[in-house]
């Protein structure tokens, strides 16, 4: 088959006109069909499709085409689909059946294919298995839909391991893979009904090409046969101009007359030649004889012409000849007629005087039209008959139309108009009303944006919110609850309206397939009758148009009529009742939270009352926070807090790096030594016994008790509160109270679990401070005594350390010592102190040292200005209790190792003097030790380091460095190369350039140049020592004006000058192209 279509696309591709070798008539029959398929089919394919479908009608191949258009149909491939659309528009017949083959397409298969996929990769097994691979039918796939809803996706089963926030995009493609499973179902059957419509739209369509072509031939062959009659080539153009053309028509028509009119004037009988067809050929002859002169008083014989013309009437119903034929062979036949009553009336006609004879005539002329009118009258009996028969035909055809288009053109819609009736029906309804309203309140929880869900009021969030009252909250319940008892309601009134859809549908299917074939078999059987009263086929167009609307109202998902809407439905009643049962919920345990706890805050008001005497009125946190602040506050924080770590024996005392936590932060132990928390053992022991005081107050207002009591009421209320979700504005002010009345009970107060630095009234945790502030002080008034023994021991012997006794007392200030004690240790430190200056000094002799009158530290940078004579003095002094010290080396490269002998001054007086010529910019590290002491001792170096760093700023030169370069641009500008040279070191060099080589060149350049121009700029003056180093830009412009030359030339230079017999020189070029001219 591949290879026979690939055929006739190449002819096609080839030969414009495969037929080109076809007669003449075969053409004619092929342009008659083309204008008729072309005209209906309109843009519905492309050119080379069309041009097949009318080639093989032409050459009576179309029952081939059409078996291959219909057997081998493929919705995969274009080709064929554009074949059965362009049958289904040109054959109204086999509509129907087409339109069942169309719709059994395999898109549905491949989406379920794609679901399955999706749905192994996400574990999606429950829903396979309970759903898609249960239902074999369409039927079986609903109910398994319905209950895998019912089961799996409103009991929440089908979330296992999803996200919620994924659930609603889970849900949507199990509802996808649903639709695309029952669509795969629904083409499985329809696939089953297209093998008998395959057989059916065969037929229908073999019969209709047939009679298209035969009526194409009809038409054809009579266009021939006139030409041939007139004269005229029987040629391709005049045949397709005469039968498209509706005025060349008309025109061949006149002249067919005037050569019939010809022949039948002519002297004799005159035969025209044959046209081919023998009906017309004989009307032909009927009208010549017609045209031959009749003897007086005979009366012409009408009956054979009559006769013809009955026969030319049953040939046109039974459809053996096109309409343009009948109609040119009745014409013929009435010609004849009139001719034959001419030439009867002839012999009566003339110009008389004679009265008589002129009456005779005329009787005469009268009695032969009658005759005429009495015979021929006959044939418009004929006409009539037919035309009648023309009319019952348009009734018959008319009647088989379903109605047609109706009156005015008002398009007839049974189907649409019944789908209307049903919608009213089920929107219009009491219940069907207020289905909108339960959609939106469905969408809203479907969305998490419900004001009326309970997950809306049971969120954490209650911005802007107010608590709802019983009532309130079960008219929010009862929205849901109305719902869902329309959702219930209105699903067996959609099941029984899609019911009856369905059934009107297949009833107005079962008729139009019906109707349509008998229309193409009546119509096909008279094709003569109706191509003689004008009538066009009836295409169905508006039934077809009302079926598929009705078709894609069955399918489609938001219709009542369809299944997946009555799942919906199911749905929203099963999402309205899951949401009224938090409601329902939430009412009971609301109820039962005010039966048991209403009166819980008068019982929270009566654990407040205070017990009288110094207590407050009311136990509140508030009061007692005063109450505590009033008696307890300045206590425990100034002086216990402090005490407490102060006197505690890890604690070391004035440890720079030693913190403790203090009125709530971190704060240096000798910090805490500075609050009243420090003091003597004496006042703590006076502080003990206030403090033992206010506890046995404390005790009395048993403030552990009542907050235990209260806690226990609160625990009580915590789980019937824990469970209820959405608090009821009764349940809420009950709760409220209580908690405002708890609240004001001190409970961080009491248990101290708050911050370290809140108030605490605490008994059992206050006794226990009061427990440890006691051991403390007692075990400080140990350490006191230990310490004034230590101290006394070491004032009669200076050797002996006493800190190890009484460090933690002396000086750490943990608490104040006793005045024994404090005397006792100043005694003993100041024969300890006397002992240790004396041995000090032995090792650290200086007083001060000087040098340029300024103090042995730090880095020191002198100007000249500050030398005397150029020299820097370095002068000191030592302690007048030092050991005799005879010598001080004075250093200045910060090595003592290696004394230079210039360096060694004496000590005369206590004091010695040092002087030295610094260089410029060199860096000296000074630094003084003494020597030659009692038995060869040697003390410390000053500084303790060895050294000070020491230099002196060198002058600046960039002054007379410009000076010099000036001289330099002069003597160089003047071409003076003695000038030059003699601002050059002989030593210079650069390089391996030495000055002799650059004195040459010079003299050579001066002598070949008139002028030369130099610039020196961006000067940079850095000094070296005793050097000076000169960077800069320079620019050498030279001419030679006979020959009108230029020559220019820039460099940057670095030099190093020096002075040389007092003068400033160049001893050397650095870096740099050379500054001369090549």
């Amino acid at each position: 088959m591949k290879k026979k279509i690939l055929a006739a696309a190449l002819i096609l591709a080839l030969c414009p006109r495969a037929f080109a070798d076809m007669d003449i008539l075969t053409e004619s029959v092929y342009d008659v069909l083309a204008d008729k398929i072309k005209g209906d089919a309109g843009n519905l394919t492309d050119p080379d499709y069309l041009e097949k479908l009318i080639v093989s009608v032409a050459e009576g191949a179309s029952d081939q085409l059409v078996q291959e258009i219909v057997d081998n149909y493929d919705p995969e491939n274009l080709k064929s689909e554009i074949g059965m659309k362009l049958l289904e528009k040109l054959v109204p017949a086999a509509a129907g059946p087409i339109g069942l083959i169309l719709k059994a397409s395999t898109w549905a298969h491949e989406g379920t294919r794609s679901w399955l996929d999706w749905a192994k990769a996400n574990r999606m097994e429950e829903f396979n298995s309970q759903v898609i691979n249960r239902g074999n039918t369409v039927a079986e796939l609903d109910a398994a839909w319905n209950n895998f809803n019912s089961d799996f996706i409103q009991t929440g089963l089908s979330d296992t391991g999803v996200v919620y926030a994924e659930r609603a995009d889970l849900i949507r493609e199990m509802k996808t893979a649903y639709a695309m499973r029952r669509k795969e179902l629904q083409l499985e059957e329809d696939r089953k009904n297209a093998v008998k419509a395959k057989v059916e739209a065969k037929q229908r369509a073999y019969k209709y090409f047939r009679w298209l072509k035969k009526d194409a031939q009809l038409k054809a062959e009579g266009v021939v046969s006139m030409l041939k009659i007139t004269g005229q080539p029987v040629t391709r153009e005049n045949v397709r101009k005469a039968l498209k053309d509706p005025a060349a028509h008309n025109e061949l028509v006149k002249k067919w007359w005037v050569e019939v009119d010809k022949a039948a004037q002519a002297k004799g009988e005159v035969k025209l030649p044959p046209s081919g067809d023998p009906e017309l050929d004989k009307a032909v002859a009927i009208v010549s004889v017609s045209r031959k002169p009749v003897a007086e008083n005979t009366t012409p014989d009408y009956g054979p012409l009559i006769q013809e013309y009955g026969l030319n009437s049953d040939r046109l119903l039974t459809s053996n000849i096109s309409s343009d034929e009948y109609n040119q062979v009745r014409g013929a036949l009435r010609a004849a007629a009139r001719n034959m009553l001419d030439q009867a009336q002839a012999p009566y006609y003339g110009y008389t005087m004679d009265k008589e004879l002129s009456a005779r005539n005329q009787k005469k002329r009268e009695e032969q039209l009658a005759a005429y009118n009495n015979s021929f009258g006959k044939a418009d009996e004929i006409d009539q008959r037919l035309s009648d028969y023309a009319k019952d035909l348009a009734k018959n055809l008319e009647a088989l139309t379903m109605g047609g288009p109706g009156l005015y053109n008002k398009p007839n819609t049974p189907l649409a108009d019944f789908i209307g009736e049903l919608s009213r029906e089920f929107y219009g309804s009491p219940v069907g009303k207020r289905l909108e309203d339960a959609n939106w309140l469905v969408y809203q929880v479907g969305i998490q944006n419900s004001y009326d869900a309970h997950s809306h009021w049971a969120g954490v969030s209650w911005s802007g919110k107010e608590s709802l009252t019983l009532e309130q909250m079960k008219a929010l319940r009862n929205k849901f609850l109305n719902a869902a008892v329309t959702y219930e309601t209105l699903i067996p009134q959609a099941a029984e309206k899609a019911s009856r859809l369905l059934t009107k549908v297949q009833e107005f299917e079962n008729v139009y397939n019906q109707a349509s074939g008998k229309y193409a078999d009546l119509y096909q059987r008279n094709s003569g009758l109706t191509g003689f009263s004008g009538l066009p086929p009836y295409d169905y167009h508006a039934q077809r148009k009302d079926l598929e609307a009705a078709r894609a109202e069955l399918a489609n998902p938001k219709s009542f009529t369809n299944s997946a809407f009555l799942a919906e439905l199911r749905d929203g009643a099963r999402t309205m009742r899951r949401e009224q049962a938090p409601w329902d919920e939430d009412i009971k345990l609301n109820e039962q939270f005010l039966a048991d706890f209403k009166k819980a805050p008068d019982a929270m008001a009566a654990l407040l009352k205070g017990p009288g005497g110094k207590a407050p009125a009311e136990l509140t946190s508030q009061n007692l926070k005063k109450y505590y602040d009033e008696n307890y506050a300045d206590f425990l924080w100034n002086r216990l807090e402090g005490a407490l770590i102060l006197l505690d024996e890890k604690t070391v005392g004035m440890d720079p790096g030693e913190g403790k936590l203090f009125a709530g932060r971190y704060r240096k132990v000798f910090e805490i030594a500075d609050t009243p928390a420090y003091a003597g053992l004496t006042e703590h022991n006076r502080r003990l016994a206030e403090f033992r005081k206010k506890l046995d107050e404390l005790k009395a207002l048993d403030l552990e008790g009542r907050a235990a009591k209260a806690e226990a009421l609160s625990a009580a209320m915590a789980l019937p509160l824990s469970k209820i979700k959405v608090m009821s504005k009764e349940a809420a002010e009950a709760q409220v109270a209580f908690t405002e009345l708890k609240a004001r009970l001190p409970g961080g107060i009491v248990s101290c679990l708050g911050a370290p630095d809140t108030p605490c009234l605490s008994y059992a945790e206050l006794e226990g401070k009061y427990k440890t502030y006691e051991a403390r002080i007692r075990k400080a008034e140990e350490v006191d005594k230990k310490a004034a023994a230590a101290c006394l021991r070491s004032q009669a012997d200076p050797s002996y350390d006493y800190r190890s006794e009484a460090l933690s007392l002396l000086g750490l200030k943990k608490w104040m010592p006793s005045e024994e004690t404090v005397r006792a240790c100043a005694a003993a430190d100041k024969a300890r102190w006397a002992e240790t200056v004396k041995e000090f000094r032995k090792i650290t002799p200086f007083k001060e040292v000087t040098i340029a009158g300024r103090q042995l530290a730090g880095g020191l940078e002198l100007k000249r200005g500050e030398l005397h004579g150029g020299k820097a003095a370095v002068r000191g002094s030592l302690h007048p209790d030092a050991p005799a010290y005879t010598h001080v080396y004075v250093s200045l490269n910060s090595d003592y190792a290696h004394r230079e002998p210039g360096q060694t001054v004496p000590v005369s007086g206590g004091a010695f003097e040092y002087s030295f010529e610094p260089v410029p910019g060199e860096t000296y590290y000074v630094g003084v030790q003494a020597i030659n002491g009692p038995e060869g001792m040697v003390s410390q170096p000053l500084p303790s380091n060895g050294h000070i760093t020491l230099t002196v700023a060198a002058e600046d030169q960039t002054g007379a460095i410009q000076a010099f370069y000036d001289k330099f641009k002069a003597a160089y500008e003047n071409r003076n190369a003695p000038a030059v040279m003699a601002l050059i070191s002989p030593d210079w060099g650069a390089e391996d350039v030495a000055a002799t080589d650059l004195e040459e060149n010079l003299r050579a350049n001066f002598r070949l140049y008139d002028e030369i121009r130099f610039s020196i700029s961006g000067l940079k003056v850095t000094g070296k020592g005793k050097t000076q180093e000169a960077c800069y830009e320079t620019a050498i412009t030279s001419r030679i004006f006979k020959r009108n030359l230029k020559h220019e030339e820039k460099s940057s230079v670095c030099d190093e000058l020096k002075e040389e017999g007092g003068k400033l020189k160049i001893t050397r070029t650095l870096s740099g192209r050379y500054w001369y001219v090549k």
